[in-house]
């Protein structure tokens, strides 16, 4: 099925210019007949800040607002603002923005942008979507899980509730084949969905390559390239890096080096909105700039004066890590696109410079595209948002790559354990709770233990009888998980570092976000001065009960005479790190092992990263509820001792792996060993 194919060009890009709108009457024209359309446009030609717009002011033009999908709240933010700004009004105004724990929209409000799990969290309770019109995905080439989920159930919607909700997905680098035909597809177009590619010729752009040694810190030769570019020269400079972290490690080393004739400036998710106006809208007599950024700035915002990129050639991505049962963060090497489209930033409004820190021979064995998310990630979260939409397989719904089989098994167990699902796969109560929170289902396990809702229990139903200790303690724990720190592997001291004027600025904001989203689902009866101190027993009782909630399958019991050495309830050995061997968590028979570094040779076990340790109470509860779902196996083995005659009766219950209890009797009857 090939797609029908518009080529325009549009003027070269600069500053107010945007080339893309020049897409603007074919987009309209494909979405009035087909009601489907896909728009490829370099970045930095106005694909975000023109074109929704746009389509929102055609005429005639279908009632109801546009609804823009970027993958970054910064994004959102940015690109709402910027819209308000081309139109001469407030943002929240005809165009306006909303993301986890911040809206700007009002009742005139024609564009709203926002973000993936977002809209996903919307869909979910208003499989309409009353009062949305058109639906663009922007970036949709990164390929999350979140953007192929939200995707498929788009197409799910438009196929059963709204024929009549328009979809354009816009990238700079996408292979539009496969989505095209997709689009084309679950929209009964009969061919594939039109396809426009707006070129706008860049201006010339040198490459340099500097690969340096592999063995050195990637701030380091960040620096040195910086250094390099600020003496041979001219325009502002933007640096790409993995993550905020390689980012506070260049500005460590690269300040400095700089002089005051130099602003050193950060743009990653975690910037305050002040610091993000300063890097997108520099004021007349700024000085030249060097911005340090994550893949934020490759296209979901441009950073205005960039004429050199420093491209460090890694990027951030989100994968299943087996150690913690969470998505994880982990690094690679671009790709090639990836690569192309950091380049192309230096190209804008003049003639730039792009310093790649790899060599040529290296960039002949780059891979053309990254892989979306959804090969390799971790699916319970996409699982539980399929079973509540109604999809009892996932294959029931239309995906440009199906999920893999295996990730679908691992999560339909977890889900299970999780009590997310029953034991024919269909939601529950607690699972339908769950889902509406919108955090990993682990972690939305944690925050529902904390406020008692999905406990089944009827005095627990009213969240704003939540204990407010229970909701602090969950707020601080979620923190952790969320953002893990380094240097202890206790997780009840870890909490117990984000209370009060122990956190550090950074974890302390952290912290601050899931303390409003934990009293965002339990009321203002929770709001109270978190508890400051050494955490008493009662605290670390309480722990256990809410983190059990999440992680029970990672329960592990002190191997007899094997100091540090642990068994878990899958059968896996695990062992505390040398540093951790003596304290807390040694003196504990149980652990519940939250984060480990899994050995090659034995995936299931591996040095533990991260635990806390547990009283025999809360063991004692948590064997008793498994006890009463049938997980708890008891098996009698019977044996008959020829010198004193005596028959020997032993009792032993087992939680998978692990021996929970063992009951020894002499003397039985003779009957029971016939």
């Amino acid at each position: 099925m090939s797609p029908q194919r518009e080529h325009l060009r549009g003027g070269p890009s600069g500053p107010g210019a945007l080339p893309a709108l020049e897409a603007v009457p074919g987009l309209a024209t494909a979405l009035a007949s087909t009601g489907v359309a896909v728009l490829v446009a370099p970045p930095g030609t106005g694909k975000t800040t023109g074109i929704p717009p746009a389509l929102a002011s055609r005429k005639p033009r279908p009632e109801g607002r546009t609804t823009v999908v970027v993958p970054r709240r910064i994004a959102a933010r940015a690109a709402a603002g910027r819209m308000a700004s081309l139109a001469g009004e407030d943002v929240g105004q005809r165009y306006g923005y909303t993301v986890r724990d911040d809206s700007r929209t009002g009742p005139l409000t024609e564009v709203e942008l926002v973000t993936p799990g977002l809209l996903l969290r919307r869909l979910q309770a208003d499989p309409g979507l009353e009062g949305v019109a058109t639906v663009v995905l922007d970036e949709f080439h990164e390929r999350s899980v979140d953007q192929d989920l939200l995707l498929a159930l788009l197409l799910d919607s438009r196929s059963a509730l709204r024929d009549d909700l328009e979809l354009l997905v816009m990238s700079a680098t996408l292979d539009v084949g496969p989505v095209s035909a997709l689009l084309g597809e679950a929209a009964g177009a009969g061919s594939a969905a039109p396809v426009i590619e707006v070129e706008s010729p860049l201006h010339p752009v040198e490459t340099h390559w500097r690969p340096g040694s592999v063995h050195a810190p990637i701030a380091s030769r960040v620096s040195e390239v910086v250094v390099e570019a600020l003496g041979s020269c001219d325009g502002d400079i933007l640096a790409f890096l993995p993550g905020r972290g390689e980012i506070a490690a260049t500005v460590r080393e690269l300040a400095p080096r700089l002089g005051k004739s130099v602003e050193l400036l950060e743009l990653h998710g975690s910037t305050p909105p002040r610091q993000q106006d300063a890097v997108l809208s520099p004021g007349p007599g700024t000085p030249r700039r060097v911005v340090l950024a994550t893949a934020i700035a490759e296209t979901s915002i441009t950073v205005p004066r960039v004429s050199v990129v420093v491209d460090s050639g890694l990027r951030r991505y989100q994968a299943f890590h087996a150690g913690s049962g969470l998505p994880s963060l982990r690094t690679s090497a671009v790709s090639l696109a990836t690569a192309d489209q950091r380049r192309g930033r230096a190209g804008r409004t003049a003639a730039g410079d792009c310093f790649r820190l790899w060599s040529r021979r290296d960039e002949e064995l780059m891979r053309s595209h990254d892989p979306p998310e959804i090969a390799g990630a971790e699916l319970s979260s996409l699982l539980l948002a399929t079973t509540t939409w109604g999809a009892g397989d996932p294959a029931e719904l239309s995906w440009l790559d199906p999920p893999p089989p295996e990730a679908v098994e691992h999560a339909t167990a977890l889900l299970f354990e999780l009590g997310a699902l029953d034991d024919r796969g269909r939601p529950t109560s607690r699972g339908r709770e769950m889902a509406r929170f919108g955090f990993h289902p682990r972690m939305a396990a944690v925050a529902l233990a904390a406020t008692g809702r999905g406990s089944g229990d009827p005095a627990a139903t009213d969240p704003t009888g939540a204990d407010p200790d229970a909701v602090e303690l969950a707020a601080r724990t979620l923190a952790v998980l969320d953002d893990p720190p380094g240097g202890t592997t206790d997780l009840a001291e870890a909490v117990l570092a984000r209370s009060g004027a122990r956190s550090g600025a950074q974890r302390g904001r952290s912290t601050s976000r899931w303390r409003r989203r934990m009293r965002h689902l339990v009321g203002p009866s929770s709001d109270r001065e978190p508890p400051s101190g050494r955490a008493g027993t009662g605290e670390e009782d309480l722990l256990g009960r809410i983190v059990l909630a999440g992680f029970a399958d990672r329960l592990a019991r002190r191997r007899p005479r094997r100091s540090g050495t642990y068994l878990l309830r899958h059968g896996g050995e695990v062992s505390l790190p040398r540093h951790a061997r003596t304290g807390a968590l040694a003196d504990s028979e149980w652990l519940v092992v939250i984060d480990l570094d899994s050995r090659r040779d034995d995936p299931r076990g591996g040095i533990i990263h991260m635990a806390l340790g547990l009283d025999s109470a809360t063991v004692g509860e948590l064997l008793a509820d498994a006890g009463s779902t049938g997980q708890v196996d008891t098996e009698v083995e019977h044996g008959w001792s020829p010198t004193d005659g005596t028959v020997s009766t032993v009792t032993v219950r087992r939680l998978g792996a692990l021996t929970v209890s063992e009951e020894r009797r002499r003397s039985a009857p003779p009957e029971a060993v016939a």
